[in-house]
């Protein structure tokens, strides 16, 4: 996993044409660290190298977008999956989402707007999600310095009794 400043980016489509498309469109969008496959096992072989985000086609020659999602989450949990498919079916759509996909976006004339768009979520959810993972850490020490006055307040009183009065 990189940086969210930078998220790898892994677009995976058999269309080289599109891939190459969605790839300069990443480009002109300031997402410096993408690299394209046009071969679902390619990308399952560099799936060690743990990419954030993951734009996939939902149907390939020889392998359904969601076979896919599993066999790379067999390596790198963690990755983010956007769906970029012609294929326009509302019931893939729900199984998509339904086995933990982000976003499925169908190919057509606004589809890489809407793919900007899932992708500025996709950083606000990481940002909030950072934040919250500070805040609870905040609470956590604040949580410990409160049992540590408590711990301190006891032994004093323990110690000097005519002093502390509880």
């Amino acid at each position: 996993m990189s940086t969210t400043a930078d998220p790898l980016i892994f677009i995976v489509d058999e269309n080289e044409v599109f891939a190459s498309m969605v790839y300069g469109f990443l480009k002109t969008h300031h997402y410096k660290n993408a690299k394209v496959f046009t071969s679902v096992e390619d990308a399952i072989t560099k799936a060690k190298e743990k990419p954030d985000i993951i734009i996939c086609e939902n149907l390939y020659n020889n392998l359904s977008g969601i076979d896919f999602m599993r066999r790379f989450r067999n390596t790198s949990l963690n990755s983010t999956f956007i769906f970029l498919s012609s294929f326009e079916n509302i019931e893939a759509v729900v199984n998509v989402m339904r086995e933990g996909a982000f976003d499925y976006i169908v190919k057509g004339r606004n589809s890489l707007n809407k793919l900007n768009k899932t992708l500025q979520r996709f950083n606000s959810n990481i940002k909030n999600t950072q934040l919250n993972k500070h805040m609870s850490h905040a609470l956590y020490f604040v949580f410990l310095a409160i049992l540590a006055l408590t711990c301190i307040i006891l032994l004093l009183a323990y110690l000097f009794p005519t002093t502390f009065r509880l």
